[in-house]
């Protein structure tokens, strides 16, 4: 009987994501046994700082790739948006399960609806015009403060609504939502709250709005679970049998885009690809100052994922501009 064992983060959520790729490995193949092996991150030893304040890239990815080198393991499993941009050959991305929701969410307390009453972002995306965030008032006041660790989440937020104010936040969800206390709104991602079963339903004094993927750009990767492997490992056939090809193709499409664009997950750069029935790629990516002050988007439509590079590429000598003062510069 052959034994996969999956690394994985501690947390409540890596582990759920743990679980969904042993349980995928078992629908295709029963006979495997699974084990998970938890390991700490940096980014879990030290909950409270800056993840920009890390001097290493990876901070919640590279002691489970540490692990995988030692033996501990012999795949660790990832949120895809915390993977660095480009990995070091001796790592490959094995498979993707299906992706979930890739959009952000804005978690408010029931009595924080201005009130206006709470309306989905979603239903009121055809009335939305480009730089204006007039479609948040119902949710959040004037001055409001939203917490957030993601310079991204923050940055594009700013740009809707300047009179916004920040608070850093990290940490597990539990953590996050606790900051509701001190703060008008938490921004988190919406598959987090979903394979945490937080929901409106069942938490009453929770609002939960998700924000529209054109409104706010989600990071690379946001929403899927990558299983990254040592290159040329013994398990291709198995990985191939539970990956997800849709979701495969499209967070190609936006890791290749950083690439070329040389941002990292610490940038303040957003990037959604879809895959389309033609077997093209669309690609809209964001890029912002950290302030939210200045902001570039653009939308491209590719032949194929590898065209992605170049994309990013040609935004790259326009962003340079954006970020020139930036405190946060492309890796």
């Amino acid at each position: 009987m052959a034994l996969i064992r999956l690394l994985s983060r501690k947390s409540n959520l890596a582990l759920i994501q743990a679980r969904e790729v042993q349980a995928a490995i078992r629908n295709v193949d029963p006979s495997v046994q699974v084990e998970i092996v938890t390991v700490t991150s940096a980014g879990e030893r030290a909950p409270d700082r800056r993840i920009e304040e890390f001097d290493t890239t990876g901070v919640f990815t590279k002691a489970l790739e540490e692990a995988l080198i030692e033996g501990a393991g012999d795949a660790a499993v990832h949120s895809a948006k915390d993977l660095p941009t480009i990995l070091e050959d001796r790592f490959e991305i094995a498979a993707y399960l299906r992706r979930g929701d890739r959009r952000d969410a804005l978690v408010i307390r029931s009595d924080q609806d201005n009130g206006k009453g709470h309306r989905s972002l979603d239903s009121r995306w055809e009335g939305y015009e480009e730089g204006q965030g007039g479609f948040l008032e119902s949710a959040l006041s004037v001055g409001a403060l939203v917490a957030t660790g993601s310079v991204r989440r923050r940055a594009q937020l700013s740009k809707l609504r300047p009179d916004l104010t920040f608070m850093d936040l990290r940490g597990n969800m539990e953590r996050r939502l606790e900051s509701l206390r001190k703060c008008d709104g938490v921004v988190a991602g919406a598959c987090a709250l979903d394979r945490l079963g937080i929901s409106e339903g069942g938490r009453s004094h929770l609002k939960i709005l998700r924000l529209h993927e054109e409104v706010v750009v989600p990071a690379a990767g946001q929403g899927a679970i990558a299983v990254e492997s040592l290159r040329g490992d013994t398990f291709a056939d198995l990985w191939a049998g539970i990956s997800d090809k849709m979701t495969a193709v499209e967070v190609a499409a936006e890791r290749f885009f950083l690439r070329g664009l040389r941002a990292g997950c610490t940038a303040p750069v957003g990037v959604t690809a879809h895959l389309l029935e033609d077997n093209t790629v669309s690609i809209t990516s964001v890029v912002c100052s950290r302030d939210g002050h200045r902001s570039l988007k653009v939308r491209y439509r590719l032949g194929s994922v590898e065209e992605a590079v170049k994309g990013g590429d040609e935004l790259a000598s326009e962003a340079s501009e954006i970020w020139a003062t930036d405190a946060c510069l492309p890796e």
